[in-house]
């Protein structure tokens, strides 16, 4: 399903009833209670949900998330995502939230093998931009095994893009993990303070694409009666980061993400 993101529930609906599995663009839903809805209709009529979440399917998340079950850089400390782009919107409810971070935020769930647990955030709209909902997210969570998790987003910014992957730092107890963003070839380094080393490590690439590995996915788990990757249950924790984000920034509060999971 490809439609615009307030029909996302509706067109999920009918294909559920329809008695049809199926795969939507990101964002999923856009409210919370939307998105229960539908994990729970689709576990009642033994259907699938997959959400074309393909970034955690590309080379470099794929090669991160590798080399951190490997151990090459010890024991998890903090990741930093950063993604500035000029990309201004109208009409879209949680514009970068909901277009662009779900994309990270999925991914960053997924090299971490971890989910959230809380969350503090500044979400805004700079006055001097023409854009509607808040187009620069400023965001710390907390993570289920400890993992702190930064991440800083723009669609407005005013100097050089980043790539729409964005640009990733993971340290560890016995190194470091960094990728520059993929529009450029820029390889993932793992770097080593003692004894000092700096290497490219390999991409694992593959023999498909991240998309067309997300429709793999899909079709694989239709035809073993087991729930995708990026499940309808799945999706929801990544979404929970947009929504916590929202709410932390308009309540200026810490939010727990038992509140929508």
């Amino acid at each position: 399903v490809c439609a615009a993101n307030p029909d996302h529930a509706a067109c999920l609906t009918q294909c559920l009833d329809a008695g049809v599995h199926v795969i939507i663009e990101k964002p999923m839903v856009e409210t919370p209670e939307d998105a229960r809805m539908i994990d729970l209709k689709a576990r009642e009529m033994g259907l699938t949900v997959a959400v074309a979440q393909n970034y955690r399917f590309s080379p470099e998340m794929r090669t991160i998330r590798e080399a951190i079950l490997r151990g090459e850089i010890g024991e998890i400390v903090s990741v930093q995502v950063t993604f500035h782009r000029w990309r201004p919107t109208q009409g879209l409810y949680l514009p970068l939230l909901m277009n662009q971070s779900i994309h990270h935020f999925d991914a960053i769930r997924w090299i971490l093998d971890a989910d959230p647990d809380w969350c503090f955030a500044k979400s805004f709209n700079p006055h001097w931009n023409e854009c509607d909902g808040p187009t620069v997210v400023e965001a710390v969570y907390g993570t289920s095994n400890g993992v702190v998790a930064t991440y800083s987003g723009s669609y407005v910014t005013q100097g050089k893009n980043t790539s729409y992957s964005g640009s990733w730092r993971v340290e560890g107890s016995a190194g470091q993990l960094t990728f520059a963003g993929s529009d450029k070839d820029n390889p993932v380094v793992l770097s080593r303070r003692d004894p000092e080393e700096q290497m490219e490590l390999s991409l694992l690439t593959g023999d498909m694409a991240g998309p067309a590995q997300v429709c793999r996915e899909f079709l694989n788990a239709i035809e073993n009666g087991k729930r995708p990757p990026t499940n309808s249950a799945d999706n929801i924790k990544s979404l929970s980061m947009c929504w916590a984000a929202d709410v932390s920034s308009r309540e200026n509060r810490i939010v727990n993400f038992d509140e929508f999971v």
